[in-house]
């Protein structure tokens, strides 16, 4: 049953999600040490390559682009939706005792959703689960601007929008995957760090847009800071402020996709490629150490031989004195 809680019903709500925060934390680094095995490392040529060089390369490599700007699109989108969605219930909506409750209903129908579209892309492939994920959300956006300060209208249509919701934490780092395999094929060298850094730059460069977007609204309502009765105007720039950022942002993705190069079976390709080079360096590691190991027992057995040599010369030469 959806009540509302007072101060003391939010700093126990506050404790218990702080609770199940850890204990998931706990239960996902369990999982990660104990199921997950490490893969051989990528063989490459041992040379230094400047920080400047791998990130110039990098950022001119058309996947690597078109995945750095559909990631700048989902996390503005993410950040935007995260940074507002507490004041567009309280204040659009009117729904102040039900934030709680409405943030809840988001993030576990997106915890649901995550797997679902990681299994709908393995089956029918990255970029069409996407653009469909993407037609999706645009109405459900837009319904964000219309919705009525209705409890049951706001937990349908944000149940419906975290399913949807959780394509936007999904997608940009199983693409940096394929974007680094490609890297690795077509170079013969890792550029794994950079890619990272790059994707986690985003990262920070979509927060701080998403912030100012959302300041930027607040000061065009008239937000009073502190205060808890705000004028209807507020609502309003929030109503807008969580719709078009993320429309423009979808837009813009969907753009970004129709240029995205790497198709399923480009993908499927350079996994086999880098599979076979994966097993022919770990076939030529094992052979360099059986010869290695095979020069120092050969080392030792001479080494022995000389030794024997070396005591019978020298019994010789006392014998013949």
């Amino acid at each position: 049953m959806v009540v509302g809680v007072g101060i003391e019903g939010q700093e126990v709500g506050y404790l218990v999600a702080a609770g199940i925060m850890c204990l998931l934390a706990l239960i996902f680094a369990t999982i990660t040490l104990t199921t997950v095995k490490q893969r051989t490392a990528f063989q490459q040529e041992k040379t230094d390559e400047p920080l400047r060089s791998s990130l110039m390369r990098v950022m001119t490599h058309r996947p690597s682009v078109c995945a750095f700007l559909l990631s700048l699109c989902f996390f503005t989108i993410s950040h935007t939706i995260q940074q507002s969605l507490a004041l567009y219930v309280q204040f659009s909506l009117g729904l102040a005792s039900q934030v709680q409750n409405c943030l809840l209903v988001l993030v576990g129908s997106c915890v649901i959703g995550i797997p679902v579209v990681t299994a709908l892309m393995s089956k029918f492939g990255k970029t069409p689960v996407s653009v469909g994920n993407i037609l999706i959300l645009i109405p459900i956006v837009l319904g964000l601007l219309f919705v009525p300060g209705n409890l049951v209208s706001a937990l349908l249509l944000l149940a419906v929008f975290g399913m949807a919701y959780s394509l936007l934490f999904t997608v940009p780092w199983m693409m940096l995957s394929d974007v680094s395999d490609l890297l690795k094929l077509q170079t013969g060298r890792s550029y794994d760090t950079v890619l990272h850094g790059v994707i986690s730059t985003a990262q920070r460069i979509t927060g701080a847009i998403a912030f100012g977007a959302n300041s930027v609204a607040l000061e065009i309502g008239g937000y009073e800071s502190g205060g808890c009765d705000q004028p209807e105007s507020v609502g309003r720039a929030i109503r807008w402020n969580v719709t078009m950022v993320p429309m423009l942002c979808l837009v813009l993705s969907l753009a970004v996709l129709w240029q995205y190069p790497v198709t399923e079976e480009m993908r499927q390709r350079t996994k086999e490629a880098l599979k076979h080079i994966r097993k022919t360096g770990e076939e030529g590691l094992r052979q360099k150490e059986k010869t290695k190991s095979d020069d120092i027992t050969s080392d030792k057995v001479i080494g022995k031989v000389r030794g024997k040599q070396s005591g019978d010369g020298m019994e010789n030469f006392g014998f013949s004195a």
